[in-house]
């Protein structure tokens, strides 16, 4: 498998490790299989690591994925982190298209900057 998602009782997360190349279809299954964790753990909290990660995409299959969260079943008041190489300039496209659609996303490329931002969010 080219990725992995856990609930972190400790944290009040949901972790995502990409391991491989992402593609448009590979997407859409962790996605879901990423909300239906969540929903059932009554966590809105979101961790994507993603420092692995091939995105298999061009700009406009990324701005289409990113404009459309909340029909992939993300909510508004969910908080989504993206953990990123610093190197990787499509997917600091992605958070640029979230935050300009009104979404709590963020990606950084410092994991304990990204676990910081996730809890001052919750508070």
């Amino acid at each position: 498998m080219s990725y992995s998602v856990k609930y972190s009782e400790k944290r009040d997360n949901v972790e995502v490790n990409v391991l491989k190349i992402v593609s448009t279809d590979l997407t859409e299954e962790l996605v879901t299989e990423t909300v239906k964790l969540a929903r059932k753990n009554k966590c809105n909290s979101f961790l994507f690591d993603a420092r692995n990660a091939i995105l298999k995409a061009d700009i406009w299959a990324t701005y289409k994925l990113f404009a459309l969260l909340d029909k992939m079943g993300f909510k508004k008041d969910d908080k989504i982190v993206l953990l990123i190489e610093k190197h990787k300039p499509l997917f600091r496209f992605a958070e640029t298209v979230a935050v300009n659609r009104g979404w709590n996303f963020l990606s950084v490329d410092n994991e304990e900057e990204a676990q910081e931002w996730l809890q001052t969010q919750m508070d």
